[in-house]
């Protein structure tokens, strides 16, 4: 999804209703901030993937990459 996608998804609701996203390990929780994060490695996941518990995006900090990174719009669930 990109950032005008969440916009126009966005505008179909009432500006005053919170905005949630999945808890640790169940429930919900408020986001709380918006950031930006630059420098991500896209690694799509399929059936066999053993290493299905980390997202699919990392940052090439954690993985030694530089070619082909891309940034993104992160919603935490926490500050």
């Amino acid at each position: 999804m990109k950032v005008k996608d969440l916009i126009e998804q966005l505008q179909k609701f009432n500006p005053e209703q919170i905005v949630i996203t999945d808890g640790y390990e169940s429930g919900y929780d408020e986001v709380k901030e918006v950031k930006y994060i630059a420098g991500l490695k896209h690694y799509p996941r399929n059936e066999n993937d053993k290493n299905w518990y980390d997202g699919e995006y990392q940052e090439v900090n954690s993985i030694g990459w530089l070619q082909d990174s891309i940034n993104a719009v992160y919603l935490p669930r926490s500050s």
